[in-house]
């Protein structure tokens, strides 16, 4: 099973449609008025049981991933990154999947922020920065917090 079968298992569409729009139950689906286009009668249809989504109006469907896509505006590793997150399922960081300009970028701007941080924390030429750090009067746990750092001139 790979980690997006994983996530669609431990997801609930009502459940998450619901975060969003307010269904309403008609039978065994639920119901709504479309959140992606306008309209007077409900003819976006949620079913719990195929967990599946479909506007008849507009023509728009599918699964939680394509819902999650199309209301928060993600692509796909956004998307797999955040139902990942809310349905608790921990994702292998090698997943090329994953890995897009956007998030290879996060990943570099968060190590370089621990560096700078150690940095700061540890290194003999950071003693001014330090210093400064204390006259301000910030606790170790706002440096920790913030990931505050310093880069020496070299």
């Amino acid at each position: 099973m790979t980690q997006t079968d994983d996530i669609k298992q431990r997801i609930d569409l009502v459940d998450l449609v619901q975060g969003y729009v307010k269904l309403n139950q008609a039978g065994t689906n639920w119901k709504a008025r479309c959140p992606f286009h306008n309209e007077k009668t409900p003819s976006f249809m949620v079913s719990r049981e195929k967990q599946i989504w479909h506007c008849f109006g507009c023509g728009r469907g599918g699964d939680a991933f394509s819902f999650i896509q199309e209301i928060e505006g993600m692509d796909f590793p956004e998307t797999l990154r955040f139902l990942a997150e809310r349905a608790g399922v921990e994702l292998t960081r090698d997943d090329p999947k994953l890995r897009t300009q956007k998030t290879l970028a996060f990943d570099v701007n968060a190590f370089a922020a621990k560096v700078y941080n150690r940095i700061l924390l540890e290194h003999e030429k950071a003693q001014p920065a330090r210093d400064y750090c204390a006259r301000r009067e910030l606790s170790p746990e706002t440096i920790e917090t913030w990931q505050l750092g310093y880069a020496p001139e070299s």
